[in-house]
């Protein structure tokens, strides 16, 4: 049998969450038979969760002993880059035809021959001979492998198979009245996808493998040639003796698909946002042009959740360029309005109202920009730029005279007001894995305000005509937001 990480745990999260639940179910038990009070139930807990965390901490040291730092870059940091390179890698345990075993970490491989790193640690990029191993096919008698390669697969695959269904159906219950539906049943189809996924993925990356006649061809070969750290040609090592520098690591990164994969310089991003904007569009309406003729103001604030779309370039370490698209479901703003006027003979009925598309582009600068080797998944960045909002307006009145009931006349106006603007953005995102982060944030809006000319509404009553004045509506805001990007 093969010994070593397969016997002690070569998922150590998964060990963890075992352990947890463990200790989780003796405690309840003791606390349960004993009725001991709760502050001796505290001691107790804290007690038994060091016990067995710092044996885990050790049999985890024995596993994962972590190589050392090159110069250039911190220990923890590396110690984090490490973390995250063993759910890339591919390890191994290989029970040879002559009894004894090996362990290590997939570097390369042919139908004939695999190169075995005989630790889990992160390559540094210097090569000692005596970490390696050349194991030739013909003398494994049996192997288990956890596949390497992108670990998160199966949980975006999830996310993404789950949240349209979840999105549409949400969309269809609230029949364009709100976008809230849509993004609560679309969150939780998502968590169950990506539930789901990620589950499916990791029992499909646990395999064993019993060679016969000591051959290991199609698919078994293409799995482990395509999860090395070296899928195609072995490149040249550096041999050297002395300190690694940070610099021979950043030339293996380059020579290593796997580790691109597992360190990606990921400059495009795709961005999708859910913003609530209040306006006090109609409040102004009424205040402005409205009063003298319909009565006093309206207080009403309207608050709209809109969903806005950016599509970005990081430029060097720290320049972001990129376009934006924002929308709101429905009217950001609308007033009706029928009244009867007997003194002038009249009964009219008035609908006003407003949609706001706003496009942009913007520049941006990374204020604490995320590392790609994750020594920081936090990133804060302040952009500004350039929009032009389409101000889209429907106007419709009508009125009637009193004394015969008949139609007097109608007034029909469809009309797109493109303003020019700018935008300031705040944001912070957290990468929660590579290539995948949430994104919170203000941003401001300032749009040049709209002009509409004098219009005479009520032309025929008997105390004279009625007009509506020259007027302009500012359709500046500002906004929070909340979203999600994805990084390639």
């Amino acid at each position: 049998m093969v010994t070593g990480i397969f016997q002690k745990g070569l998922f150590p999260s998964e060990q963890s969450i075992g352990t947890r639940f463990l200790c989780y179910l003796v405690l309840r038990y003791i606390f349960y038979l004993y009725n001991v009070n709760k502050l001796r139930f505290i001691v107790l807990f804290f007690l038994l969760i060091t016990t067995v965390f710092r044996g885990f901490s050790q049999k985890h040291e024995q596993v994962y002993k972590p190589g050392d730092a090159p110069h250039g870059i911190s220990v923890q940091a590396w110690e984090k880059m490490e973390t995250r390179w063993r759910s890339y890698s591919t390890s191994l345990g290989i029970l040879k035809e002559d009894g004894t075993t090996i362990e290590g970490q997939l570097i390369w491989s042919n139908d004939s021959i695999l190169l075995i790193l005989k630790n889990f640690n992160l390559p540094s990029g210097l090569m000692n001979p005596e970490d390696f191993s050349r194991i030739r096919v013909s003398d494994i008698k049996s192997m288990k492998v956890r596949l390497g390669g992108q670990p998160y697969q199966g949980l975006i695959i999830g996310i993404l198979a789950g949240v349209v269904p979840g999105f549409i159906t949400g969309a269809i219950l609230a029949q364009g009245w709100t976008i809230i539906p849509a993004i609560v049943f679309g969150a939780i189809t998502a968590g169950g996808g990506g539930v789901a996924g990620s589950f499916l993925q990791k029992a499909g990356r646990k395999q064993e493998y019993v060679l016969s006649a000591g051959k290991l061809e199609g698919k078994e070969l293409k799995k482990l040639r395509n999860s090395a750290l070296f899928p195609e040609q072995l490149p040249e090592i550096t041999v050297r003796t002395g300190e690694t520098q940070m610099s021979d690591f950043d030339d293996l990164v380059k020579k290593s698909p796997t580790l691109q994969l597992a360190f990606p310089d990921n400059p495009i991003s795709i961005s999708v946002h859910s913003s609530l904007m209040t306006n006090s569009v109609r409040k102004r309406m009424q205040n402005w042009y409205l009063s003298p003729l319909w009565g006093p103001s309206d207080p009403y604030y309207e608050t709209r959740i809109g969903l806005e779309a950016d599509l970005s370039r990081r430029i060097g370490k720290r320049f972001q360029a990129g376009v934006l698209f924002q929308m709101f479901p429905g009217d950001i703003s609308s007033s009706y309005f029928t009244k009867n006027l007997p003194e002038s003979d009249v009964f009219y009925s008035y609908n006003h109202f407003f949609k706001q598309t706003t496009y942009g582009i913007y520049g941006g600068w990374l204020l604490h920009p995320a590392d790609r080797y994750w020594a920081t998944r936090l990133e804060a960045s302040i952009q500004a730029g350039v929009v032009v909002s389409d101000i889209y307006e429907h106007f419709y009145f009508n009125w009637t005279a009193l004394s015969d009931y008949t139609i007097q006349g109608e007034t029909f106006i469809q009309k797109h007001n493109f303003q020019p603007g700018g935008m300031l953005r705040l944001q912070a995102s957290w990468y929660l894995i590579p290539g995948f982060s949430m994104d919170a944030g203000m941003e401001g809006f300032w749009i040049k305000r709209v002009s509409f000319s004098e219009r005479t509404v009520l032309p025929q009553t008997a105390t004279g005509p009625v007009y509506i004045t020259h007027h302009t509506l500012n359709f500046s805001n500002l906004q929070g937001y909340l979203g999600l990007s994805v990084h390639f």
